[in-house]
C-alpha cells in the first residue's frame, strides 16, 4: 500500500501585532475543534465566538468530518516570521485562504506566494507533482503542476 504526502513551507514577515491576530484566528479553532451545535458548547463557552468558528469552516470548506485547517503554524518573534507548514498530509488550500484572510485584515496590499509537492512512498505514475499559489487580499490564483504539463502537451500536438 502506498502513503501519499502534500507537502509545503513558507513564512509571511508579520509583527507582533499580526501574530496576535493571527493566533486568534487559528485559535477558534482549538477552542471549538470538532463541536457541531452551538447545543454542545459548555458553560462558559462564548457562543459568539462558536458562530465565528462556524463562519471560519464555511471559508476554508470545513465539514463534520474537518475540524480544523490541514497545516502546522508558528510565529517565531526573533525574524518576525509566521510560518505555515505541512509535512504529510496538508492542504494547500487551508493555508492560502488563511493567508488571504490575513492579507485582508492586516495588509491589503500585500500580497504572497508558496509551492508545495505532492509525493508518494511508492514509484506511481501521476502520484507526484505539486503546483505554486500566488495570494492578494481579494484573490488566490493556482497553478497545478499536472495541469500545466497537460495543457503544454496539448498545445504542442495542435501545432505538429
Amino acid at each position: 500500500m502506498s502513503n501519499y504526502y502534500t507537502q509545503f513551507c513558507t513564512a509571511i514577515k508579520a509583527s507582533n501585532d499580526d501574530a496576535d491576530w493571527c493566533e486568534k484566528h487559528m485559535a477558534l479553532f482549538g477552542e471549538f475543534e470538532c463541536i457541531l451545535s452551538a447545543d454542545d458548547l459548555e458553560e462558559g463557552e462564548d457562543e459568539s465566538d462558536f458562530i465565528e468558528y462556524q463562519s471560519l469552516c464555511k471559508l476554508y470548506g470545513l465539514d463534520d468530518g474537518d475540524c480544523s485547517p490541514d497545516f502546522e503554524w508558528e510565529y517565531d518573534e526573533d525574524s518576525g516570521l509566521f510560518i505555515l507548514s505541512a509535512t504529510d498530509h496538508g492542504k494547500p488550500e487551508h493555508a492560502a485562504t488563511f493567508l488571504r484572510e490575513y492579507l485582508r485584515a492586516r495588509h491589503p496590499k500585500r500580497c504572497h506566494y508558496f509551492t508545495w509537492a505532492n509525493g508518494c512512498s511508492r514509484t506511481e505514475l501521476g502520484a507526484f507533482g505539486g503546483g505554486g499559489v500566488f495570494i492578494t487580499a481579494n484573490s488566490i490564483e493556482w497553478n497545478i503542476a499536472h495541469i500545466w504539463a497537460e495543457e503544454k502537451s496539448k498545445e504542442f500536438e495542435k501545432s505538429n
